[in-house]
């Protein structure tokens, strides 16, 4: 999930957090987000704010959907647990 500013978006790559539909872990730096039509997951998962990495944009596939704000909202602050913000 592209979790980068739109304003830098003239980078050649972008940060990213991973995705798992391993639920095995529950801590404040994961986000369950279930599928819906805006989001264009098929199955629940969790955004892993503890794994986020830094990518290529053209190693990235096409993109599946938006997540709610709510859901936004959550992975902000998994983000801000994850780096200590």
């Amino acid at each position: 999930m592209v979790v980068q500013s739109d304003g830098t978006g003239s980078f050649e790559s972008t940060i990213v957090c991973l995705l798992t539909t391993d639920g095995s872990i529950q801590c404040d730096t994961r986000v369950a987000v279930s599928p819906d039509e805006q989001n264009g997951l098929k199955k629940p998962c969790f955004v892993m704010a503890d794994k986020i990495v830094t990518m290529r944009k053209s190693s990235l596939g096409k993109k599946l959907g938006e997540l709610s704000c709510d859901d936004m909202g959550k992975v902000d602050e998994a983000l801000r647990a994850a780096l200590g913000i």
